[in-house]
């Protein structure tokens, strides 16, 4: 396994661990570098790439054959030039890897409000620490592999299966087995990676739905989640309809507008619900 080289060594760092730390941060080293230097591949390993539409955030993850990783993020461009994710490969040490961004508002700088590169790394357990914590000698030397000492709590370790869901209006979120959270942050969603053992991304019914599942949804005393099953909605509201036109209610309400309702109930919003459309189901059914 080759040595793992520090090719930043003559970047200012503008933030370091300790920095990010105390303003709230999960962790990272900011190095001020003007937009499109390339970045070298510290080691060997597998080179994956990642961008999200809805925070604009590009990264780089060099992953090494025992599972540590390198994080590199707010890139202007991927290695190949391009905003192209493309494949996994595998690259060298010293290959370049991407290209540093980090300009307010252009494409992969995420919340970034200047010119750097934001790094930190996982060791092979999935801590998350400094990624100077696997150099020898100063930030501006070369290294070989030590033993990290992590200086952050280590990520989340739940008995249950967490997924992170998506949206376009609802953004994205974690749920679980009775548990539902917000993802505010390009930190936060970068830093799910490591707990999540799926995604997926819908339409904001989809994800009213997939909340209502997970925080209606128990845990079994083997740990397996038990969820709550789906429900059909337009199958629900078609048979609402149907039983109001039978019981010749007479009541104003087509099936879009039953549907509308249901969804909002689905979702535990029944404030959103139209005062007089409850009441009208209420007196028909």
């Amino acid at each position: 396994m080759t040595n793992i080289h520090n090719y930043w060594s003559g970047w200012r760092v503008s933030c370091d661990w300790a920095c990010h730390r105390a303003r709230g941060s999960a962790g990272g080293t900011d190095y001020a570098v003007g937009v499109g230097t390339v970045i070298q591949a510290s080691f060997d390993g597998t080179l994956t790439n990642y961008y999200s539409p809805v925070t604009n955030l590009a990264r780089a993850v060099l992953r090494r054959a025992d599972g540590m990783a390198f994080y590199h993020l707010h890139l202007s461009a991927f290695s190949d030039g391009t905003h192209n994710t493309g494949s996994p490969r595998a690259v060298r040490q010293g290959d370049n890897i991407g290209y540093t961004g980090g300009r307010v508002g252009a494409w992969g700088a995420g919340t970034a409000t200047g010119p750097h590169l934001h790094a930190n790394a996982f060791d092979a357990h999935g801590t998350m620490c400094d990624v100077h914590a696997f150099f020898t000698g100063t930030a501006g030397s070369g290294g070989t592999p030590i033993t990290p000492t992590p200086t952050a709590t280590p990520p989340l370790v739940l008995e249950d299966t967490m997924i992170r869901i998506q949206s376009p209006a609802r953004g994205i979120a974690l749920i679980g087995p009775g548990y539902f959270r917000s993802l505010t942050s390009d930190e936060e969603v970068q830093n799910s990676d490591q707990i999540i053992t799926s995604s997926a991304i819908g339409n904001d019914r989809q994800f009213d739905l997939w909340r209502s599942m997970a925080v209606g949804g128990t845990s079994s005393p083997t740990g397996v989640p038990q969820v709550a099953p789906a429900v059909d909605t337009d199958a629900l509201a078609t048979a609402i309809a149907t039983k109001l036109s039978a019981n010749g209610a007479g009541v104003p309400l087509d099936a879009a507008t039953i549907a509308a309702a249901v969804d909002q109930a689905v979702a535990d919003n029944f404030a959103a619900i139209p005062g007089a459309v409850r009441a009208e189901l209420k007196a028909a059914l």
